[in-house]
């Protein structure tokens, strides 16, 4: 057994203790950590404690949106990727514009067609659609 949970941690990053969850919980701006319901911070240490090897899955209208920007926030995790149905591209762009206050609007790409490049280097966002990212990734 010990061999085995040794085997998975090594596989999955293993657990990341509650002082360094904290840590990087602080990372929240100030303005989306007032917003955020207290199991939306529970689900958010839950994901940050497991090395974000995990799904958030609850049922719609719950804020999973919200907690996923919240735990690349935490993570300082930028470059992001952001792949979602093309109908919620624009969407995304404005919550993400709404809660990390920090990024402008340069630094959010939307992507809508197979010709559409970054206008800068390296933007800190990138938002595809699952449709155009399988057309970007054929060509």
């Amino acid at each position: 057994r010990r061999a085995r949970r040794r085997q998975r941690e090594e596989w999955f990053g293993g657990m990341v203790d509650e002082r360094e969850v904290g840590g990087m919980l602080e990372r929240l701006p100030m303005g989306m950590r007032a917003c955020l319901c207290p199991y939306q911070i529970e689900g958010i240490k839950f994901v940050l404690s497991r090395s974000c090897r995990c799904m958030i899955a609850d049922e719609m209208g719950l804020g999973k949106s919200l907690q996923a920007l919240a735990v690349a926030a935490c993570l300082d995790a930028w470059p992001l990727l952001v792949v979602v149905p093309a109908t919620l591209r624009l969407g995304w762009a404005e919550e993400i514009e709404k809660w990390i206050t920090w990024l402008l609007p340069t630094d959010i790409h939307v992507i809508f067609s197979s010709t559409d490049r970054p206008p800068q280097a390296t933007p800190k966002v990138v938002i595809v659609s699952y449709k155009m990212l399988h057309r970007l990734r054929s060509d």
